[in-house]
């Protein structure tokens, strides 16, 4: 799962602190040939060694003790479970430890499942899951749904916790002074709230847009940046439903992607953020 935020930047993250405190032990970390290396490969090269399922496959690297599986949920490339365990690690016998984001497709079928192949797809990954030996979810909330959900053993998974990746927390603990052109590049003004999330329905942007209208009512001058990879005709929509709610021009920025640096600078300099999310892993 490749990429710098949400669940790739999480599991990149985690598995890196993993590596840290636990020097000893020796690190291989599977990668699909058919698509980019994950964000972070360059700095993984220093723990361990990038390898692909037909070198593992072949014995390259000896006996595997653990398999440790950063996100069940994926596309399977049409390999079903074999691509999340794959045949000739059964031999290996590895004791099987896995992270649980959430599992919001289970909890809502009909906005998530209802195409056949999906659903395929993400009960497949469900299964996987529910036969590892330990797992650690995200938050308390998500360790009761996998609980309550999955029938899991309460013995056998613990919470450890969000977090933002260690990027981004590096660039939060260097000094505080920051380039106010950043702002100016992505046409914002103090003061402003923040918006960081994807376009989904969950994520309830739509509410989000009908509640700025009532804040907006009482303080027009502030804005409203919303930090997310948009089409043209979704970002159309908010300004359509943006206009048709009274709000000023201007007042809803619609960022797009924004570089980690960028990021941070904008998150520091916010007077609010904004959090409309129906459901989320994180409690």
């Amino acid at each position: 799962y490749n990429g710098d935020r949400g669940i790739p930047a999480y599991s990149q993250s985690i598995v890196r602190q993993i590596c840290l405190d636990n020097p000893g032990n020796r690190y291989v970390f599977l990668w699909n040939d058919r698509l980019p290396r994950p964000s972070f490969t360059t700095e993984f090269e220093q723990y361990g060694t990038w390898a692909t399922e037909s070198a593992l496959a072949r014995g390259v690297f000896g006996r595997i003790d653990v398999l440790f599986t950063a996100c069940f949920f994926l596309p399977l490339r049409g390999e079903g479970e074999d691509y999340l365990y794959p045949r000739w690690l059964h031999a290996h016998q590895p004791h099987r430890l896995g992270i649980v984001y959430d599992l919001i497709p289970y909890l809502f079928p009909d906005r998530y499942l209802s195409r056949r192949e999906g659903r395929a797809n993400y009960l497949a990954g469900f299964r996987v899951m529910r036969e590892s030996d330990r797992l650690f979810a995200i938050s308390q909330a998500t360790r009761h749904d996998t609980i309550r959900l999955a029938g899991f053993d309460p013995e056998r998974i613990r919470c450890v916790y969000g977090d933002i990746d260690h990027r981004k927390r590096e660039l939060m603990e260097s000094p505080t002074d920051t380039d106010p052109a950043v702002l100016a590049r992505f046409g914002l003004q103090k003061p402003y709230a923040v918006y960081i999330g994807g376009d989904d329905w969950r994520k309830n942007m739509d509410g989000m847009v009908y509640a700025f209208a009532h804040f907006h009512a009482r303080y027009p001058d502030r804005q409203l940046a919303v930090i997310c990879k948009l089409s043209r005709q979704r970002i159309a929509h908010y300004q359509l439903m943006a206009e048709s709610l009274g709000i000023r021009p201007g007042a809803i920025v619609f960022t797009g992607y924004v570089p980690a640096e960028d990021l941070v600078a904008i998150t520091r300099q916010a007077e609010q953020m904004a959090y409309p999310s129906l459901y989320e892993g994180l409690g």
